[in-house]
């Protein structure tokens, strides 16, 4: 299932937002474009199945738990 990107950051309103890829895919041309073109970037820690799914490139802060469950101070929009 396909998510639709943010068009902001949450916290500080900044267009900068990526994907947070949790477990990346063997070696694939789109995902390497996607990381230098700053669309996309990876976990920091190993999945746990309520990870976050954006990243905001200016404050960090990460959003958007597939359960619902607040990780960050942007609980309203845990099911972007």
């Amino acid at each position: 299932m396909a998510h639709i990107r943010p068009a902001k950051c949450p916290r500080c309103g900044s267009a900068r937002v990526a994907a947070i890829i949790p477990n990346p895919p063997a070696a694939h041309s789109r995902l390497f474009e996607d990381l230098k073109a700053r669309r996309a970037v990876l976990a920091k820690r190993a999945p746990t199945g309520n990870d976050p799914r954006w990243c905001c490139l200016k404050c960090r802060l990460e959003w958007g738990h597939p359960r619902g469950l607040s990780g960050s101070s942007a609980s309203q929009n845990d099911l972007a």
